[in-house]
């Protein structure tokens, strides 16, 4: 059976593949080996029962002697999971012969295996309805010895994040479905709101989380600990949120700045990275891929980047050109063709700034631009005045801003452990007639107050815990 954008997928490590994590250097716990083998156990899937969970996720096949071990293992569990409705997908590793691997799927009674990718390695061209990717970041404040805080160079906290990657995933993908393994750090005991804004971080941007617990929960949930429970069924309704709201995914990126690349080979790290700090900061973007810039729409942009380090094909240098020359901001690396502009007199430590026309082009001075720099440089060279958003009190969070029609939507995670004591404020320059909030496990939402600011139109939210969406409204 093809997998669907309906099925809700958990994480279920069990048997030999999953007892010899080649990730793990140090013994398994106790409390993970109590976890694997009662989760191998048929028994461990009543704690499912009313739940969303639909799709049980298991190490299939990684292309070694442990294989055939591996499903013989898991054949009374994928028989009582397909007796209870639960769907079973198998995670195939690059090195395993996933032609073979299906084949012992179909068998078994496996809806389908998955290609398990990096994602350094992913196809991009690939037809699988489903994009499965691991290796990806656990959302969360990046910490130092003591607990403290990594912060970058303006002292903000340093935030992991998944939202850029999905854009990315989701601008370049043949798939429409982009599952994502992100489990918490090994060893680690997790809180509630951890899984809630990991949940948050994928889901905002369009993604599907492969729901992953820790050890210490899954072993609770095997002993069907209250507390354990409790976890569980509030992961459980904010998944169910999201289910809800799937049509969120279909709305359009909103941002001034476009990002172009082929982002790969050379170019990855930089293009990429640029993504990654430009979410950071808040700042919308919106990705065009390098293949079809020379025929995409310009005109609502108002700064462009672009870094690769080749020199711009023709076609797209001449529309480069000519958004510059139009009164944007182009950014660029340094093998950028001076011809069709002129020096200027404003002077910029790491950006070389000339005058095109009634813009400007912005020539990195180095061969090799500091992202972090690139992304601070853009709100700086473009200033605030073409702000669409501006947000007040959000230093650790992220936001994704989304448009269709006179329709938007803007989500925002908080990745602190606290609740801000200040009350976070948003700028929007459209004029919104009204604005409403949603916050996961709630029903119905709530009118926001709205207040003329500035050209545009306010909005103060409550304290966010950790995720909230604003529906905002033009008619």
């Amino acid at each position: 059976m093809p997998v669907s954008a309906n099925w809700v997928p958990m994480r279920w490590p069990a048997g030999p593949l999953d007892a010899g994590r080649p990730e793990e250097k140090a013994p398994l716990s106790a409390r993970a080996k109590e976890a694997l083998e009662a989760w191998r156990n048929p028994a461990a899937l009543e704690f499912l029962r009313g739940s969303p969970i639909n799709c049980l996720m298991v190490n299939w096949a990684a292309g070694g002697p442990r294989d055939s071990a591996q499903q013989q293992a898991l054949a009374p569990l994928i028989r009582s999971a397909r007796s209870a409705g639960l769907e079973v997908v198998g995670m195939a590793e690059p090195a395993a012969d996933l032609s073979a691997a299906r084949a012992a799927a179909q068998a078994a009674g496996l809806s389908d295996v998955l290609p398990c990718l990096d994602r350094e390695k992913i196809d991009w061209r690939s037809p699988s309805p489903v994009l499965l990717v691991r290796d990806n970041v656990w959302p969360g404040i990046q910490r130092r010895a003591r607990d403290q805080a990594v912060a970058a160079a303006t002292g903000g906290p340093w935030i992991d994040s998944n939202d850029w990657f999905l854009q990315l995933a989701r601008a370049r993908s043949r798939s429409a479905n982009c599952w994502l393994l992100a489990a918490p750090p090994a060893g680690a005991i997790v809180r509630t709101e951890a899984y809630l804004r990991a949940l948050a971080d994928i889901h905002q941007a369009g993604g599907n989380w492969v729901i992953s617990l820790d050890d210490s929960l899954r072993a609770g949930l095997a002993r069907r600990d209250a507390a354990a429970l409790e976890t569980f069924r509030a992961i459980g309704a904010a998944r169910t949120f999201f289910q809800k709201h799937a049509h969120w995914n279909s709305l359009s990126p909103v941002g001034v700045v476009g990002v172009i690349s082929d982002f790969a080979g050379d170019n990855e790290f930089l293009s990429t990275e640029i993504l990654n700090l430009l979410a950071r900061r808040n700042i919308p973007f919106r990705i065009i891929l390098k293949e079809h810039a020379s025929a995409a729409p310009l005109d609502t942009f108002k700064a462009l980047i672009f870094m690769d380090e080749q020199p711009a094909p023709p076609a797209l240098r001449t529309r480069l050109l000519a958004f510059a020359s139009g009164g944007g901001l182009l950014m660029t690396g340094q093998k950028w063709d001076r011809a069709g502009s002129e020096p200027s007199s404003y002077e910029y430590p790491r950006f070389e700034i000339r005058r095109a026309g009634k813009g400007r082009i912005a020539i990195a001075a180095g061969d090799s631009p500091d992202p972090y720099e690139v992304a601070g440089d853009c709100r700086i060279l473009l200033s605030r005045v073409h702000d669409i958003v501006r947000y007040f009190n959000i230093s650790a969070m992220t936001t994704v801003y989304t448009l269709s029609g006179g329709r938007a939507l803007l989500q925002i995670v908080n990745y602190s452990q606290r609740v801000p004591g200040d009350l976070v404020t948003v700028w929007f320059r459209e004029l919104y007639r009204s604005a409403r909030l949603w916050t996961p496990g709630s029903e119905k939402s709530e009118p926001l107050v709205m207040s003329p600011e500035n050209g545009g139109v306010e909005v103060r939210l409550p304290g966010i815990s950790t995720y909230c969406a604003v529906e905002l409204d033009r008619g």
